[in-house]
């Protein structure tokens, strides 16, 4: 059923106006333009489309890996050594916005936010004015246009678009690709950042998954003094590693509901969706159902394959799309997986991970992803 609505009747349907209306705030973008057969759409879709191409994937990867070490460096090494325990709580969601951000400004941008340095003020406030917006949950055409937000990130977001635009001429205007770009810059972090929340916290409560997830690192990447930063061709020989993070995202999507609008009267399964009515996808209870999944409610990443080619297959499956499916799946899926891949594997090369709460007291347990913290405790430096 889902197939039909999303692939194969998905151009009879459109995305709610009074839901993406407010992401207008320079202009139409790939992420507000409610039909997906409509030529503006297609337009947007191919020229975002190439920031995703393989050695954009590439480059972002060395990205990423060199930013956990910034992170490691500049911040986790030095309170770990200060640590009597030589170990640390982290602020997941504060730390994992930051590396993700950092990978965005280099590998999207090709600008450095100074995102570690606590000296910078630039880093400081484009971190801090993303983080209002998520953290409050909105996004306000009048609280945008009024705020310093904006005059300090264009430039950002103009550097960016004459980048693009020097190899899209005629596509899209100034504003649209303004404003893909700053659609980018909103998205671009704090899916892959609030899925390493979810996944680091998974591998927590169960050190054996962690452990088999280190081994499967150590093996291709190395030990200790020996060890290299993973890249873009590790990715698909870590099957352990992305079974992980597929199996976190199963639980835990980044996309956790869709909302269709029906462009005229059509029949779906067993149902028929008269013209202008919505139907509400609940992507979150599809990766859960009992259908799709043996004991969906457990994690599991033994339920998928260790194969690169098999693994790809399912993340075009309609039992998992943690990324919505269809035309208007999350065009930046891979380029979130590779980045959670990466950072979560250099990661593994230098930590273990231990709960910061206790799961078996009802008033301590994690329901909202700000509720996770991670204990770090560091591998001794010549193991």
């Amino acid at each position: 059923m889902l197939k039909e609505l999303l692939i194969v009747k998905g151009n009879n349907f459109i995305k709610p106006s009074a839901t993406y209306d407010a992401f207008n705030i320079f202009g139409q973008n790939i992420l507000s333009i409610l039909d997906a057969n409509s030529e503006a759409w297609k337009n947007h879709h191919r020229v975002a489309s190439g920031a995703f191409a393989s050695k954009n994937l590439e480059y972002m990867s060395t990205v990423a890996a060199n930013s956990v070490d910034l992170i490691r460096n500049m911040k986790w090494e030095k309170e770990i050594e200060a640590s009597k325990t030589k170990s640390i709580i982290i602020d997941t969601n504060s730390d994992f916005s930051d590396i993700t951000l950092d990978v965005l400004g280099k590998a999207g941008f090709g600008l450095d936010f100074s995102i570690f340095d606590q000296v910078s003020k630039d880093g400081r406030n484009f971190r801090k004015a993303l983080e209002l917006m998520f953290t409050k949950g909105i996004i306000l055409r009048r609280f945008l246009l009024n705020n310093s937000f904006l005059s300090w990130t264009l430039p950002y977001l103009s550097q960016w678009m004459g980048v693009t635009q020097a190899h899209q001429v005629g596509l899209l205007n100034d504003e649209e690709l303004k404003s893909d770009a700053f659609i980018f810059s909103l998205a671009g972090h704090e899916t892959t950042s609030t899925a390493l929340q979810w996944t680091c916290y998974e591998l927590a409560k169960r050190p054996e998954i962690q452990q088999r997830a280190k081994e499967e690192v150590d093996a291709l990447l190395g030990k200790g003094v020996h060890a290299r930063a993973p890249n873009y061709e590790d990715y698909p020989q870590l099957n352990y590693v992305n079974a992980v993070i597929m199996e976190s995202t199963r639980l835990h999507p980044p996309v956790t509901q869709v909302v269709r609008v029906a462009k005229k009267t059509t029949p779906v399964g067993d149902f028929v969706i008269p013209k202008d009515y919505g139907v509400l996808v609940s992507i979150y209870c599809a990766n859960r159902s009992e259908h799709n999944w043996e004991h969906a409610e457990s994690f599991i990443p033994e339920r998928f394959p260790m194969n690169a080619e098999e693994q790809v297959k399912i993340q075009h499956d309609f039992s998992w799309i943690p990324f919505s499916a269809g035309n208007r799946k999350c065009i930046g899926f891979k380029f979130a997986l590779i980045e959670e891949c990466t950072i979560l594997s250099r990661m593994l090369q230098f930590y273990t991970f231990e709960l910061g709460n206790d799961e078996s007291n009802p008033k301590d347990r994690v329901f909202d992803v700000k509720g996770v913290t991670v204990r770090l405790f560091e591998f001794p430096k010549d193991f």
